[in-house]
């Protein structure tokens, strides 16, 4: 999986741009990668060359360059034999990290985000018996819009039913007192307000959040 997400192209006209393009550099100019990676790739060639001298310990992992690398916010489920070392891990985080230097940059960070997740999702396909989730800065933001189209009966339900009070609350037995177009009026108010203020974040800019849908319950 790690090989493939390197191997992830973006292609721009006259370039095709890939991880190590986009990727936050150290100070000897390579990617910054997590170190669980590093421990993993000693692993594989410890097996291929069948050397049993290695062994990922946990929370921390000695490498054989003699750098001691903590991996106990990358493995979970981690069970243990003698000596910390690593029996089995459930769960494995993997992180990349993108620059943000430029526009260029970030439409590029921004697609190749998306093509990540498209790999995560085929090689998830091919690898059934693994569950992977693939999580990127527009991750919340389209979960917020997932959201927002399921949830799109339940805000109707709940339109109504603020209708309906705001009628019943602004309406007497005396018909003379009674005013329930005035409790309609101010959700026409409160409602035209919200669409002046959403227009005025689009045209400064802003972008556009599904939370800002139940902004108009909180002002009622």
């Amino acid at each position: 999986l790690h090989a493939a997400v390197t191997k992830i192209q973006v292609p721009r006209p006259g370039f095709n741009y890939t991880f190590a393009h986009i990727c936050i550099l150290n100070n000897d100019k390579t990617c910054i990668v997590d170190d669980i990676v590093h421990v993993l790739e000693e692993l594989k060639n410890a097996r291929a060359t069948n050397r049993t001298n290695f062994a990922i310990t946990y929370p921390i992992t000695h490498l054989k360059d003699g750098r001691a690398v903590y991996n106990g916010h990358q493995l979970g489920g981690v069970t243990v034999h003698s000596k910390d070392r690593v029996k089995s891990a459930e769960a494995i985080q993997l992180t990349y990290y993108l620059q943000s230097i430029n526009s260029l940059n970030d439409m590029v960070a921004e697609r190749w985000e998306s093509s990540f997740c498209d790999t995560v999702k085929l090689f998830q396909k091919y690898n059934s018996k693994v569950k992977m989730y693939p999580y990127t800065s527009s991750s919340l933001r389209e979960d917020f819009q997932k959201t927002s189209r399921v949830s799109e009966r339940y805000l109707v339900t709940s339109l109504i039913l603020v209708v309906t009070m705001a009628i019943l609350c602004c309406s007497m037995q005396d018909c003379v007192r009674s005013k329930p177009w005035l409790g309609l009026l101010g959700l026409v108010t409160i409602s035209l307000a919200t669409l002046t203020a959403a227009g005025i974040i689009n045209l400064t800019g802003g972008k556009y959040n599904s939370t800002f849908l139940g902004v108009p319950f909180v002002m009622l």
